[in-house]
């Protein structure tokens, strides 16, 4: 402002001779007077006119100092800094104070903060009593980013002082640290010196709302409506708004209420952004705010179409999305199964924001989801080794676990899940629990790989644990729902299923349970057949087909189902052309530990006989099962010696030791009686050990040994006193591509061996199997592919081919 000694130096003029010593009396007088107006004319804001004046006096009288010093100061008032310091750095030294301050803001306007902090310095030295001077330095040391010295600088200043600019520049020092706290006790105490100030109240408000009480805030600028500007009301009406967003992720006060202060937020939302689109230009980025804060809204509502129409019309517009919002849209991707958008902005997100846990973690399942699975599980390696393990309070003596180290932990475990290697998850998981029993997170891991291991009891056993220590916890009841289907616990998973679909609909994993029930509650159709083409023999027979196909009904009083099944075998023997036609019908009973089925059948093979399947399997535990099953009129009765009026039935029984899916052993037994009095004994073991293991691969190794004696060898159908036969081979699995529920496969199976028999001696015998597998979903599943053969019978090489086709389909009703 113009000081007063502009004036006094002007009335100086008029007791002493002209500046210019050629001005008459009168033109001194005039000049004086349109000096006065000058400054009249620039207190009233008027500063182009005042320059006007002030500049022509400038260039008539250029020794004035009162006139260059006013015409400097009306320039910093007109916002022309750089013609205030052109005028200042052509004035003496030991300018008064009103210049020097008027200089010093130029300088800070100009960004030439060394030069303003030296003028506030030299301000502070010549004029003690001015406290503008003492406010400019700490001003000028927060724009050189000198935040520190000069919060400390003015929280002293705070202590002793009742200036109001003072306070202001203490509270601009406060906010460039980030201390709302600090810049609402400053604010204050300037409110408590000048009640009606409305920089210390505008202060206050946006103190308030930093503090995380936008709600508040805005209250407060309702009530003192000078105090902001438009813009400040808009921003703290969008702070309000997203203070509701976040509200809307903590715990809800109920089930129930999980979505009401998010569709609060919502509604919030589109109200300002009704609002603020009809605002114009101004309020264009409180508007995208609003929109920013409504795709957050969006996804934690589990809108995910939302957020991605709102993300899409976004960008098509050129704006640039914040990294929350693109967080939130990467989720949506995430939720809606388009992992490679999600896995873009994701990572879109982390170059802007490196340290932000919650996208890493987002990034690791989008390359889960993308079947990329070596490289999420050395990213989530890093991702873990870069969380420290725990934290510390202000105040609190004891660390407390890390979050975010929690859950990298639990993504570990995972990702040695996802890449196949279970044994690896099960270590990773069992420390987990071990380090905290507690912790029902850790128990589910635990849990899920015991399930994918094929452990279904150890499983169902750890989501008991869990489910005791969060009870009602969809985390818990949903795989558990799952668990109870491996363990045909049938009421339990559908209880599970109706309340977690009930509770949860927005969920994927009560959608998948759900999905699962509902394909379980389907009937089933199963398909096999197998053409073979092989040398015809005067022992074994030549080409043949066989189709078997069997149709179950929906599951009824959860255990049982219904079924009828048709089966044709034909083939060409030394003796003619043979075919079996099979007609059956029965009903299967599955619970808990226990299969059983019974099947009566009618046989047309020239001739029409009864025949009947019991069938039972018991699963003792998770590591050893008894299967065993008698028949009349066994299918597994050559067809030469039904083609020679001889038939058998049957009985067998076995036992399997599967360890986990890396070892395993079983070991058959059969008997047969033909109605020529031939008695069949066989007895047959299968040995398998995993080799080796990739997220896409499978190598196991397989040894099978295999023998059966007859009490008849003359006989019109292969039958030898005593045979053997070894063999010993790899079966590699690849899964070529796998997206969600839809796997493409691929299997090769190579068995080369030995087989002997009693009289001929031993020969080579070996097969080669290959197959490619498409799984769309639960719901269908079709394999083809060819086996060849090879194989000596009474000493006579057979080479065979059979094609090979399986299917199961479970059609909706």
């Amino acid at each position: 402002m113009l000081a007063a000694g502009v004036v006094t130096d002007l009335h100086a003029e008029e007791s002493g001779a002209p500046a210019s010593g050629t001005t008459t009396r009168d033109s001194a007088g005039d000049d004086r007077a349109a000096h006065e107006r000058a400054v009249k004319l620039a207190r009233s804001g008027d500063t182009a006119s005042a320059l006007a004046i002030l500049q022509a006096l400038a260039k008539k009288h250029p020794d004035d100092l009162g006139v260059i010093r006013d015409e400097m100061v009306v320039f910093g008032w007109a916002g022309r800094p750089s013609d205030v310091v052109r005028i200042f750095e052509r004035l003496p030294h030991d300018e008064p104070d009103y210049v020097l301050a008027s200089a010093a803001r130029a300088y800070r306007d100009l960004k030439r903060f060394p030069d303003a902090l030296k003028l506030y310095q030299e301000g502070v030295r010549r004029f003690p009593t001015n406290a503008d001077f003492a406010a400019g330095e700490i001003l000028a040391l927060t724009d050189m980013g000198e935040t520190k010295a000069a919060f400390d600088k003015a929280d002293a200043a705070s202590a002793r002082t009742s200036s109001v600019p003072m306070l202001l520049a203490a509270i601009y020092a406060a906010n460039s640290l980030g201390r709302p706290v600090d810049a609402l006790r400053f604010a204050d105490q300037a409110l408590a010196i000048e009640p009606r100030n409305r920089e210390a109240k505008r202060e206050q408000i946006l103190a308030i709302e930093r503090m995380g009480a936008p709600h508040v805030a805005l209250e407060l600028a309702r009530e003192s409506p000078d105090a902001v500007t438009p813009s400040d009301v808009r921003r703290l009406e969008g702070s309000d708004a997203a203070e509701l967003v976040r509200f809307g992720s903590l715990e809800p006060p109920s089930e129930a209420e999980r979505f009401a202060a998010t569709d609060k937020a919502i509604a919030r939302l589109d109200e300002l952004i009704e609002r603020f689109s009809k605002e114009g230009e101004t309020a264009r980025q409180d508007l995208l705010r609003a929109r920013f804060d409504r795709m957050v809204a969006y996804r934690d509502r589990v809108r995910m179409t939302d957020v991605v129409k709102e993300y899409e019309n976004l960008s098509a517009s050129g704006v640039h999305i914040p990294s929350y919002a693109l967080e939130a849209t990467a989720d949506a991707y995430i939720y809606l199964r388009e992992p490679e958008m999600a896995l873009e902005l994701y990572q879109r997100v982390l170059e802007s924001e490196p340290t932000s846990f919650s996208a890493a973690l987002g990034r690791f399942y989008a390359l889960v989801d993308l079947e990329r699975l070596d490289e999420a599980r050395d990213f989530i390696r890093k991702v873990d080794e870069e969380q420290p393990k725990w934290r510390w309070l202000k105040g609190d003596p004891g660390p407390l676990p890390n979050d975010p180290r929690q859950a990298a932990d639990e993504a570990l475990a995972n990702a040695d899940l996802y890449a196949n290697d279970l044994e690896g998850a099960e270590t990773k998981a069992r420390a987990l629990v071990d380090a905290a029993p507690a912790n029902p997170s850790f128990r589910i891991i635990l849990a899920d790989v015991y399930a994918a291991r094929g452990w279904p009891r150890r499983a169902a056993e750890e989501y008991e644990i869990a489910a005791a220590l969060a009870p009602q916890d969809p985390a818990v009841e949903i795989p558990q729902g799952s668990n109870a289907l491996a363990l045909h616990a049938f009421e339990q998973a559908g209880s599970a299923e109706s309340d977690a679909i009930t509770r949860f609909p927005e969920r994927r994993d009560a959608q998948r349970l759900a999905e699962e029930w509902e394909i379980h509650n389907r009937p089933e159709i199963d398909i096999a057949v197998n053409k073979t083409y092989e040398s015809a023999t005067t022992v074994n027979g030549g080409n043949g087909v066989a189709v078997d196909g069997r149709i179950f009904s929906a599951p009824f009083d959860y255990d049982w189902r219904a079924f009828a099944g048709e089966y044709i075998a034909s083939q060409l023997v030394p003796e003619g052309h043979i075919t079996d036609f099979r007609h059956a019908a029965g009903i299967e009973w599955r619970s808990g530990d226990f299969v059983a089925s019974a099947e009566g059948n009618l046989n047309d093979y020239g001739r029409d006989k009864f025949g009947g399947v019991l069938r039972g399997t018991w699963d003792i535990d998770d590591e050893w099962q008894l299967d065993g099953n008698g028949q009349l009129f066994s299918k597994d009765t050559p067809l030469r010696a039904l083609k020679n009026k001889v038939t058998a039935d049957s009985g067998s029984g076995s036992v399997t030791w599967r360890e986990s899916e890396s070892r395993s052993a079983s070991l058959t037994a059969e008997g047969m009686n033909f109605s020529d009095g031939n008695l069949r004994g066989s007895l047959d073991g299968k040995f398998v050990q995993r080799l080796w293991a990739g997220p896409h691969v499978n190598l196991d190794g397989i040894v099978e040994l295999a023998g059966s004696q007859n009490s008849l060898t003359d006989v019109p159908y292969y039958s030898p006193r005593h045979d053997f036969l070894g063999a010993a081979g790899i079966d590699a699995t690849q899964i070529i591509e796998r997206r969600y529920e839809f796997v493409w496969s691929h299997e090769l199976v190579v068995k080369p061996g030995a087989y002997w028999e009693q009289g001929h001696g031993t020969t080579f015998a070996g097969s080669l199997t290959y197959q490619h597998k498409i799984k769309t979903g639960d719901d269908f599943e079709v394999s083809a592919g060819f086996q060849l053969g090879r194989q000596a019978y009474d000493s006579e090489f057979t080479n065979s081919l059979a094609l090979i086709l399986n299917l199961t389909w479970r059609p909706e009703q």
